[in-house]
This record gives C-alpha cells, structure tokens and sequence, in this order.
C-alpha cells in the first residue's frame, strides 16, 4: 500500500510542473495598444492558441500583429497568413467567417513533441528520467 501511495504522489507532481491551458481565454496586446481575445491550449512547453472564431493563431514574426495561421505542407509549423485577428469576447461582429483556412489546426504530433523536449532542455526538465524512476518504484 505503501508502494502505491509513493508512486501515486510522485506522478501527480510530475503534472504540476506543466501548466495546462484547455480553452482559456486570455486577452493579449496588438501592435497599436487595442486588445484582442484568444483561446489557449497546451502547457508551457507547448502552446497553441485560436481565435473565438475557432481558427489557429500566431504572432506574425515580421509585423508583431496576432494574425490567422496556415499550416505547413509538411505538418511542422504553423506561419501567419498576414491577416489580422481581430475578435473581441462578446463581440461577435469581430468574428470570421469567411476564411479559406481550417480551424483548429495544429502540428504534427512528431514536431509538437521535438519543441516540447526542446522547451524542457531548456528548462532543465528531463521526463524520461521521471519515468525511470516511476517504473523502479513500481517493481
């Protein structure tokens, strides 16, 4: 009983080490001072966000403007279509419709899962270790 209490504890603070985000809305700045809402979803090694609309957002890497995503050909990355997310909680008018792109799009599981090992280095978090010393634990 001992065994399962300890291995009980330990995985549940292995999860509190990520902070998941599943729908949150959070307002964030634009270039010129106005707001904008969007929806979060991840942890803080990955992070995805869209629109109230539903599309998938980025912060384009030339303008600083949130902007409406595409997605790679190859699955990897998300890049800025250049055109400005405007939405506004409680505002449906600064909603789009009339977009050509998917909503919900997101990358590959393989390169979510290199940027999240990538972002953990740098946070000097090592998960593999973890589950070492879960499987120890549990013999």
């Amino acid at each position: 009983m001992k065994k399962a209490i300890i291995i009980f504890l330990l995985v549940s603070s292995f999860g509190a080490f990520a902070a998941p985000f599943n729908g949150q809305i959070k307002s964030f700045r634009q270039p010129d001072g106005t707001t904008v809402d969007l929806k979060l979803f991840g942890t803080e090694y990955y992070m995805r966000a869209e629109g109230l609309d539903g599309y998938t957002l980025v912060r384009d890497k030339n303008t600083q403007w949130v902007c409406y995503a595409n997605l790679s050909e190859d699955g990897s990355e998300l890049f800025s279509t250049g055109i400005v997310y405007k939405g506004k909680k409680d505002n449906d008018s600064t909603y789009r419709k009339d977009l050509s792109i998917s909503k919900h799009l997101d990358i590959s599981k393989k390169s979510m899962d290199k940027i999240i090992l990538k972002n953990q280095n740098k946070l000097g978090v090592n998960y593999q270790e973890n589950k070492h010393i879960i499987l120890l634990l549990a013999t």
